[in-house]
């Protein structure tokens, strides 16, 4: 579940990029970001040294607005309430899906659903089940239908009562979805990870609808509360750990393209006081490593059994390493290898090629503390095997606890954390350390990506602000703007951003994946979109 869950937050990372790529109902004038990746099929050829994302972006001048926070990104303060927000989401979830069983039932009894065959026509099944409930997903998928701007009207219409639930929702002070890792280990199931996704969505495409018919005060409502979700699962309790703070930021990511669509439309406002409110607490990816060590053990008393393990019994260095093999073989993604493994004979087998495959570098562990081979021919195979185990898989987690903490950019030969130095499989504990731990890179990069998104967003509003109050030129360099502070440091390797100007464009390198552009016209007309 966890291994399922970490894939879906990657491929959520990706989303944002794709938005905008299919026509959708929209007033006149509206206009897109248009991002071109590298995972893209098709779509325009990228710049010279340019390899991953290429994005390009049309604004308008815009002044400040009056007050400064007149849109508003994020939930103030004072506009917290005690209490737990995870019963409401979760009943905003079965309100979300009262509408959909209302839309589908209407389906069902219509003619042109009643005559189509389920085993040849699959396909148009599927348009008309999209069409009756196009949520946000849907734009961009393979069954994609056109839908009237009534239409979809209707459906955010019928949807009221969930947006009242999750609007406060986003007012509640924490969110504990009720649940521990101190049992289950990582077996434990994240149901409220899947359902954030489904609220995410619908939220994503009420404010991509917003946009496009010009109400920018409603989806800035509406993206603050998508915000708000992300933060919410990212800090939720019980246990911080890198998947729900993954599917955090993931979410966070469908609202970040949603601010770039709102900044792209010919009449927004300028939302750089907003954004200079959202923040990501620097501790966060390393608390959530820290966290990640509950996964490996059923019980919270991760750090007492490696201190203790020395000292135990027989049998309890058997239960030790029945422990760790059960988490092992909750996360093998061979069902029919997992099902075997989860008999009683299964598990008597990998208790015993541990043993097998152990025993040798456990001795030699032992031979090399002093102890002789008396002392060591006394010890039960489970006293030998158990502690070598155990003091790699804590040996591998202090190199990620400390590596991860090095901040982005800065050279490092002594401590070193490698993934691929579990690829060479020498003993009992790289296999199971080697399924057990996340994907560190990918990890830290998605930390940084949100960060240097909200980066992105700050440079492309303070350019817009700067040709406001500077007859529509664009700054030659970053330092030039000097009215407002503006980012200049990638996070992604800590070097300044690579920037210049191109007759009316403005073009931002940075790394994120490879080498990236950020291209933005600066749209030449006398008018200008004055304090909001």
């Amino acid at each position: 579940m966890r291994l399922i869950c970490f894939i879906f937050a990657i491929m959520m990372f990706m989303l944002p990029e794709a938005f905008g790529q299919v026509e959708k109902p929209a007033r006149d004038g509206h206009r897109e970001a248009k991002t071109y990746s590298r995972y893209d099929k098709e779509g325009e050829p990228f710049p010279e040294g340019i390899t991953a994302f290429y994005t390009r972006i049309t604004v308008t001048p815009s002044a400040l607005p009056d007050p400064l926070l007149r849109y508003r990104l994020n939930v103030m303060s004072t506009e917290k309430e005690p209490g737990n927000a995870a019963p409401l989401y979760v009943e905003a979830l079965a309100e979300l899906e009262k509408v959909r069983g209302r839309k589908m039932e209407n389906l069902y009894k219509t003619e042109a659903y009643r005559k189509l065959d389920p085993d040849k026509d699959w396909e148009a099944i599927m348009k008309l089940k999209f069409k009756a409930f196009p949520l946000y997903p849907y734009w961009n998928s393979d069954h994609y239908v056109e839908i009237t701007p009534q239409e979809e009207q209707d459906l955010y219409e019928s949807t009221s009562d969930v947006y009242r639930l999750l609007e406060k929702a986003s007012r509640k002070r924490y969110y504990d979805w009720n649940d521990s890792f101190e049992f289950k280990g990582i077996a434990t199931m994240l149901p409220h990870i899947q359902d954030s996704r489904t609220l995410a969505r619908y939220l994503g495409g009420k404010a991509d609808w917003e946009i496009r018919c010009g109400k920018y005060d409603e989806a800035v409502k509406t993206i603050r509360l998508g915000l708000a979700l992300g933060e919410h699962i990212r800090e939720s309790s019980p246990f911080n750990v890198l998947v729900t703070q993954l599917v955090g930021i993931a979410i966070t990511g469908i609202f970040q393209a949603q601010i770039e669509h709102i900044v792209a439309q010919p009449d927004a406002p300028n939302l750089y006081p907003a954004l200079t409110q959202l923040y990501i607490r620097p501790d966060s990816m390393l608390q959530s490593v820290y966290a990640e060590q509950v996964w490996l053990f059923s019980s919270m008393k991760a750090p007492g059994i490696i201190e203790t393990i020395n000292e135990a019994t027989p049998e309890e260095s058997k239960n030790v390493l029945e422990d760790l093999l059960s988490t092992f073989i909750f996360g093998v993604e061979d069902q029919n290898f997992a099902g075997f493994l989860g008999t009683e004979q299964g598990r008597s087998l990998a208790l015993s090629v541990t043993c097998l495959m152990g025993y040798p570098h456990g001795k030699d562990r032992l031979l090399e503390q002093g102890l002789s081979e008396t002392e060591i021919d006394a010890l039960s195979t489970y006293q030998i095997v158990a502690p070598m185990i155990l003091e790699e898989i804590k040996r591998v987690y202090d190199l990620l606890f400390v590596s991860m903490a090095f901040p982005p950019g800065e050279s490092h030969t002594a401590i070193v954390f490698d993934e691929n130095q579990l690829r060479d499989v020498t003993s009992p504990a790289k296999v199971i350390l080697s399924l057990m731990l996340p994907a560190t890179e990918a990890a830290k990069m998605a930390f940084l990506r949100q960060q240097q998104a909200y980066d992105r967003l700050k440079i492309i509003e303070a350019i817009r602000f700067y040709a406001s109050v500077h007859d529509g030129k664009l700054p030659e360099s970053l330092e030039d703007i000097k009215e407002i502070p503006v980012p200049k440091i990638d996070v992604a390797t800590g070097k300044p951003f690579g920037y210049r100007v191109e007759g009316d464009k403005a073009l931002l390198d940075y790394t994120m994946y490879g080498s990236c552009r950020l291209e933005i016209t600066v749209e030449q007309t006398d008018r200008r979109v004055e304090e909001q």
